[in-house]
């Protein structure tokens, strides 16, 4: 039997302190398909499907159907994978695919440590997207020490996680200012996208798609940070390794980080003298410090180290655009929106 797969899976984290969360905006689908961005992506055959953000945490979220039953999923850029958590999967009576021979599924980790050694693939025999029926992608059945996300104060619950592998299947486009959701279920990637962004003033951050994440080029107070673009993340987080080298200045702000896992781990404020992502200079803004062993496990010789998550706080006040077809970011300069 091959060695198990490890996936560092930083997905639904929760950060709980003084440290300000972006404003919030609702959307609506008429008014995603009606945009100029959303009209040149239909001229293209793009599907729209209609997108939320949770108004606590900034997430973002999408509606799918598998197997004749509707589950709420998180967008997480930080899962290599696509999830299922496994309540959700039991009330609709999703069980496990049979074993026709495939790789020994991968070990899903937290922040803190592993999620789940034992996910089973989900065995889904009809998948559907914005009313519109794909074929599946592969789904995990995982269970969720960490508790599920609700979309809201007194809202339903989320049921899973969509991760990236579907993302860049789907060629998918997505944001959340306002929250919109596009994909091209023939695999086409977006053609205009690039020159129609451009000419309103948005800068172009290439994705690197390396381990089944992507990696974005961060640099705190001059010094190169390798991060992971993670939607499921609420919040930025920095392995302290990382800020004790280059310095980053710390601030009064204290929380704590709960994730796929379930346990908590302390983490504290601090403040990037500089902050350039790609050739976009940014302003000052409070992140986090935290002990990331999980985004280098001594399990896995060989795998570079990451230095730390880039979550929706951070790309969030530049009203994002991520195009999975294509692996590229989006971000408004300060002061073009």
């Amino acid at each position: 039997m091959p060695a198990p797969r490890f996936l560092p899976l930083l997905c639904a984290i929760l950060f709980f302190s003084s440290l300000p969360a972006p404003a919030q905006e609702a959307s609506s689908l008429a008014a995603a398909n009606t945009s100029p961005l959303g009209e040149a992506l239909v001229e293209e055959g793009f599907h729209a499907a209609e997108a939320q953000r949770t108004p606590h945490g900034n997430h973002l979220l999408v509606r799918v159907e598998a197997n004749g039953t509707p589950f709420l999923l998180l967008i997480d850029t930080g899962s290599p994978v696509t999830l299922l958590f496994r309540s959700a999967a039991e009330k609709a009576g999703i069980g496990a695919a049979p074993d026709e021979g495939r790789l020994f599924p991968p070990l899903f980790s937290g922040i803190n440590g592993p999620a789940d050694t034992r996910p089973e693939r989900a065995r889904i025999t009809r998948f559907r997207l914005g009313g519109v029926t794909l074929s599946p992608p592969p789904i995990y059945i995982v269970s969720s020490r960490g508790g599920r996300v609700r979309a809201g104060a007194g809202a339903e619950l989320i049921d899973g996680i969509l991760g990236l592998d579907a993302l860049r299947q789907l060629r998918a486009v997505f944001g959340c200012r306002p929250a919109f959701f596009f994909f091209h279920p023939e695999r086409e990637k977006a053609r205009r996208l690039k020159s129609l962004l451009q000419g309103e003033g948005f800068s172009l951050v290439a994705l690197a798609h390396q381990d089944g994440n992507y990696i974005v080029p961060l640099r705190l107070n001059g010094t190169r940070a390798r991060m992971m673009l993670d939607t499921g993340s609420t919040f930025t987080l920095v392995d302290e390794a990382l800020a004790r080298r280059v310095k980053i200045v710390e601030t009064p702000d204290r929380a704590y980080l709960v994730g796929l896992d379930g346990g908590l781990m302390p983490a504290k404020g601090i403040s990037p003298k500089s902050t350039t992502l790609g050739s976009l200079a940014l302003p000052p803004m409070t992140i986090a410090e935290c002990d990331l062993l999980c985004l280098h496990p001594p399990s896995v010789p060989g795998r570079a180290k990451l230095d730390g998550l880039l979550g929706f706080d951070f790309i969030g006040r530049f009203y994002p655009v991520i195009d999975a077809g294509n692996d590229r970011l989006y971000l408004a300069a300060p002061g073009v929106r």
